[in-house]
């Protein structure tokens, strides 16, 4: 398994209910707390576009990306913004499978424009064998302003199909 991160481009495939949490529009079972930053809306999609289904049923052969679209409340100097971005993977077991304390480390996150800081991106990649698959993972992932206050934290679950 392995996680990467990109900000802007803000792609638009999403289906399935959304649930309205604090003004957030949240799809794919997704949870998510902010402080701070302002989540406008978060979604499942492959590395292909297409959405993941409702249920979130996946075969692990493609990477699944959490886009998280953030209205605002960056610290903004200059125009620019420090993002700092972690996942950890989790196994029906609760065995971690995975645990990226920061995506974005060193100067990575640093200098991103507040217009890009509005679509981060989390890829999370499976190389699971078939027989020691697990049918279950949950995803947990933190977004945070490394020059602010602002954190969106929250987490959601992948089942095989």
């Amino acid at each position: 398994c392995e996680f990467s991160c990109s900000v802007g481009n803000k792609p638009d495939k999403v289906e399935g209910k959304a649930v309205v949490q604090n003004g957030a529009r949240l799809y794919n079972d997704i949870t998510a707390t902010a402080t701070t930053l302002k989540l406008s809306r978060a979604y499942l999609q492959f590395k292909n576009g297409d959405p993941v289904p409702e249920g979130n049923l996946t075969d692990f052969t493609q990477p699944v990306v959490l886009h998280l679209e953030i209205d605002g409340g960056w610290k903004v100097d200059n125009g620019k913004v420090a993002v700092g971005a972690g996942e950890k993977l989790v196994a029906e077991d609760g065995t971690v499978l995975l645990n990226e304390a920061d995506l974005f480390e060193g100067d990575k996150g640093n200098n991103i424009s507040e217009s890009d800081a509005r679509f981060i991106q989390l890829t999370a990649r499976f190389n699971t064998k078939e027989n020691t698959k697990p049918k279950v993972f949950t995803v947990y992932f933190r977004v945070w302003d490394k020059n602010g206050d602002g954190v969106i934290e929250g987490s959601y679950k992948l089942y095989s199909n």
